[in-house]
C-alpha cells in the first residue's frame, strides 16, 4: 500500500503525464495541419500545459486572500480548458475517421465481390445450359465448340469471383453496435491531467507524528515527587524560623531546675 505522503507526488506523476499526452498530441496535430513549425504549432501544447496548470494556480492566490487575481484565473480556465478539449476531440475525430473510412471501403469491396459473383454465376449457368445442350451432338462444329469455351471461361470467372469474395470478406470488419463518443477520450484526459496536477500540489499536507502523552505525565509525576525546598513558602517568599532557645557560654553549666520539697 502507498504511504500517506507519497499520494500527492503520485498525483502529480499522473497529472503530469496526461498532461504531457496532450501536450504532445496538439503539437503533432497543428504541425501535421501547418506543415511547418510556427506560433500556432507551438501555442497548442502552451495552452494545454497552460491549462494543467491554472487551477493550483487560482486556489493559491485565493488562500492568499488575492480574490480578484483568483476569480480572474477561474475565468482564464473556461477559453483554455475548451480550447484544449475541442482540439482534443478534432485530433480524435481524425484518427477514428481514417478509421472508419478504412473499415468502409473493406465492407464495399465485400459488397462489390458479392456482386460480381452474383453476375458471374448467372452467366455461368447460361453458357453451361448451352454447353449441355450440345453434348447430345455427334458432330460439334465450330459453334459448338466456341459454346463451350465459353462455358469454361465463365467458369474460371465464377471460380475467381468467389476467391476474391472470400479474401473481402475475411478483411471486412462490421461496425461494433457500442461505440465510445468523439469527445469521452479527450474530456477524461484533461480531467485526469487538472485534478491529478491540482490534488498534488494544494492538498491537504500529511499530518505530523502525534506527541507520546506518557512523556509529560512522567515529568509531571516527577516533578510532583519533588519536596519543597526548607524554608521555602507555597507562595515563594521565605518563611522565618523560629527563634532558637540561647545557650550559655561554653564552660558553664547550665542550672539544674529546682527540686521540690515533699513535706510530710
Amino acid at each position: 500500500m502507498v504511504p500517506n505522503r507519497a499520494w500527492p507526488f503520485v498525483s502529480i506523476i499522473l497529472g503530469s503525464a496526461a498532461a504531457g499526452l496532450g501536450c504532445y498530441g496538439a503539437w503533432e496535430y497543428a504541425r501535421k495541419l501547418e506543415g511547418t513549425v510556427s506560433y500556432l504549432v507551438v501555442a497548442a501544447p502552451v495552452i494545454a500545459g497552460a491549462a494543467a496548470l491554472i487551477p493550483p494556480i487560482a486556489e493559491s492566490l485565493w488562500r492568499d486572500k488575492q480574490r480578484l487575481k483568483a476569480i480572474l484565473m477561474w475565468l482564464l480556465l473556461v477559453p483554455t480548458a475548451a480550447t484544449v478539449f475541442y482540439s482534443a476531440a478534432e485530433r480524435v475525430h481524425t484518427a477514428k475517421a481514417g478509421a472508419a473510412q478504412e473499415r468502409a471501403s473493406l465492407r464495399s469491396a465485400a459488397a462489390r465481390a458479392t456482386q460480381e459473383r452474383e453476375e458471374a454465376k448467372v452467366r455461368y449457368e447460361a453458357s453451361q445450359s448451352a454447353a449441355n445442350r450440345t453434348l447430345s451432338r455427334k458432330n460439334c462444329s465450330t459453334t459448338c465448340e466456341a459454346i463451350r469455351a465459353t462455358a469454361l471461361v465463365d467458369k474460371a470467372r465464377l471460380e475467381s469471383a468467389e476467391s476474391k469474395l472470400l479474401q473481402a470478406d475475411t478483411q471486412a470488419v462490421a461496425e461494433s453496435p457500442m461505440k465510445a463518443p468523439v469527445w469521452l477520450l479527450p474530456l477524461a484526459l484533461d480531467l485526469i491531467a487538472f485534478m491529478m496536477i491540482w490534488s498534488g500540489l494544494t492538498g491537504p499536507k500529511p499530518a505530523k507524528a502525534a506527541p507520546n502523552p506518557a512523556a509529560p505525565v512522567a515529568a509531571k509525576t516527577r516533578t510532583q515527587k519533588k519536596k519543597p525546598a526548607v524554608g521555602v513558602e507555597a507562595g515563594g517568599a521565605k518563611a522565618e524560623r523560629p527563634a532558637r532557645p540561647q545557650r550559655k557560654a561554653s564552660g558553664v553549666a547550665a542550672a539544674a531546675p529546682p527540686k521540690r520539697r515533699v513535706v510530710h
